[in-house]
């Protein structure tokens, strides 16, 4: 609790203190709906996606790419980016690495519907107004010499147009980026500080690992088409592609694995369209995904071959009728194939429809209710959503809905060094709902409560041999509160974010127990001063201690974080540079590993 105080002390010292700085969320938030949209800021101090996301309450678990938000982990938080679910088959979770905040031009949280948690990441935009390019370097460095990261990034927005036929636009972004860690290559940027000083089992880490080298290449098209005389309609197609090349460092005393000439391939490719008929619509989407990865040698995988993947074909129809209560007919299938040694030539097949109503009225409302097939058993989802228009200020929305996760094949299958999976496994159940209350469109109020049953997670079964399954129920409950872009005086602007997440366990041996890796606080403050070309941005995170086991019986400490960035933004040029960490703060990830310390990150962004 102290941890606590402390940090609503420095919230305020910072807020107090910002008269002369500026401190923004990672992005302008749009909050007129249940769900609600980042638009990307590049005044922020985030340095990646999961920098955007924290300040919106999610935790992550960076050495496992493991993410939770109210207590929901993985799976159960499906992230598409460009209408592709890029959650790999394999085990579940998105590579958080594949896309950098350059290609990303939006990105959308819905919470508390027939599938959990949705992450909707947008990388190209519907500006057909004008052609523009940019291009950007930056080069980041940490205060100890023990990480470097040079990266280049450009792109274009090309619309045009066929001449009494249609209109097309083409967006092409692309990004490079090389890496040096000299400091333990589980986790790419980590501090010097002793580490025994923020997690004493974790002491020796630092002298058993050393260096890593990594080079990534992301890329992003998309070819939009709007013929005309056809209301509006369009389709395209949109193609992402992501290459990482790691040598990761040497070993002593082999507590952890060397891994040599690692190369991970990630692809996928979306062919939307939206059909606009007299009486009716069409949403399809037909996509394809695939994960690679290849090495020359890795201990780690030492029962694997050196060449691994899952891919997977997605398919999706809506069919909507405005004039019947907005009736809407969903259907989506999905076609898995993953290979490797532990989890052989495996295939799975899902398949879920949905159908729902919806009507504007002194309440507005819709109603969703579908049925999710696993192993040819179906099982019911269902979705509320409410809003009201209490005044020209306020407005209520209520979400509530049953969700259904299917295990992944790693939970399933998977029969390797140190585990095996679980064919008999359930899908996990949760029952959610979440009212916010929005006021001026600057002020939120979002209290949740979570249901959950069936957990799925590893578990020792003895001699540090881990079995998948079902461990039983949480009750998750807390609430988000905050504002964003409020305004003091003409040239100040004040975010801020504050989540309480109570996750607590009901399973026999763990009752009462805080949910692994999910910290009970989380607040983000920001303020931002702009004048003219010049802008100042501030920002402070204070993450609370997070238990890295179950049996809550080791934890990391709590972040203390602040950052600073100053720009200027000229009519040719972008012009930034970024502190992180100022304090030079000592502290442990969720996933026992230590982070970054004080770094220097600056670059130029030239438009035209």
């Amino acid at each position: 609790m102290k941890n606590l105080f402390l940090s609503i002390f420095l919230f305020s010292s910072t807020t107090i203190f910002s008269q002369n700085l500026e401190l923004i969320p990672a992005g302008e938030s749009v909050l007129h709906e249940s769900s609600h949209t980042i638009k990307i800021d590049k005044d922020s101090c985030a340095s990646d996606i999961k920098d955007v996301l924290k300040q919106e309450g999610f935790s992550f678990k960076d050495a496992s790419n493991e993410v939770t938000i109210h207590g929901l982990w993985n799976a159960s938080i499906k992230v598409y980016v460009d209408g592709v679910l890029m959650n790999d088959p394999f085990d579940g979770k998105f590579n958080w690495d594949s896309i950098s905040l350059s290609q990303i031009k939006s990105i959308e949280i819905d919470e508390a519907n027939a599938e959990c948690v949705i992450i909707k990441i947008s990388t190209y935009s519907e500006n057909f107004l004008q052609n523009q390019y940019f291009i950007e370097a930056s080069s980041k460095s940490y205060a100890n010499n023990a990480f470097d990261k040079n990266r280049i990034s450009a792109g274009l927005t090309f619309p045009f147009e066929i001449k009494n036929a249609m209109h097309l636009q083409l967006e092409e972004k692309i990004s490079f980026c090389s890496a040096e860690n000299r400091f333990g290559y589980r986790s790419r940027e980590v501090s010097y500080k002793p580490y025994k000083n923020t997690f004493v089992n974790y002491g020796n880490y630092p002298y058993f690992n050393k260096g890593y080298e990594e080079k990534d290449l992301g890329n992003s098209l998309s070819l939009l088409v709007f013929p005309y005389n056809m209301n509006g309609s369009h389709f395209g197609i949109v193609y992402n592609f992501f290459y990482d090349d790691a040598e990761c460092g040497s070993v002593k005393g082999g507590r952890y694995p060397v891994e040599k000439n690692q190369k991970k391939f990630l692809n996928s490719i979306n062919l939307p369209g939206q059909f606009y008929f007299e009486n009716f619509n069409i949403e399809s989407s037909l996509s394809y995904f695939d994960s690679i990865l290849k090495y020359k040698e890795a201990d780690r995988f030492s029962s694997l071959n050196n060449n691994y993947f899952s891919k997977r074909i997605d398919e999706r129809l809506k069919v909507t009728i405005p004039e019947l209560l907005n009736l809407s007919v969903e259907e989506s299938a999905a076609f898995s194939i993953i290979d490797q040694d532990s989890v052989h030539n495996k295939k799975m097949l899902q398949w879920s429809a949905n159908a729902g109503i919806k009507k504007e009225d002194f309440i507005d409302w819709e109603v969703i209710s579908g049925i999710s097939v696993f192993k040819n058993t179906p099982d019911w989802t269902a979705a509320l959503k409410l809003h009201k228009k209490v005044s020209d200020d306020f407005d209520l929305f209520f979400n509530a809905g049953k969700s259904v996760t299917q295990p992944s094949a790693e939970q399933l299958y998977y029969a390797g060094a140190g585990g095996k999976g679980n064919e008999d496994l359930k899908c996990e159940r949760a029952l959610l709902s979440k009212l916010k209350c929005i006021y001026k469109d600057y002020f939120y109020l979002s209290p949740y409560f979570i249901y959950y049953k069936d957990k799925i997670q590893w578990r020792d079964t003895g001699s540090n041999n881990w079995t998948c399954m079902n461990i039983g129920k949480s009750v998750n409950y807390g609430f988000d509160f905050g504002f964003y872009d409020l305004p003091l005086g003409d040239y100040f602007f004040f975010s801020a974010n504050y989540t309480l997440c109570n996750a607590i366990l009901k399973t026999e041996g763990l009752e009462g127990k805080q949910i692994m890796c999910t910290p009970k606080h989380n607040l983000y403050s920001a303020v931002k001063f702009k004048r003219g070309i010049f802008s100042w941005t501030t920002e402070f995170n204070f993450n609370d201690d997070c238990y890295t086991e179950n049996t809550n019986s080791q934890k990391t400490a709590a972040q203390y974080l602040l950052d600073t960035r100053v720009d200027l933004n000229l009519s040719k040029a972008d012009i930034f540079l970024i502190l992180k960490n100022l304090l030079d703060y000592s502290y442990a990830g969720v996933d026992s590993l230590p982070d970054a310390g004080l770094s220097f990150e600056g670059g130029v962004r030239l438009k035209f």
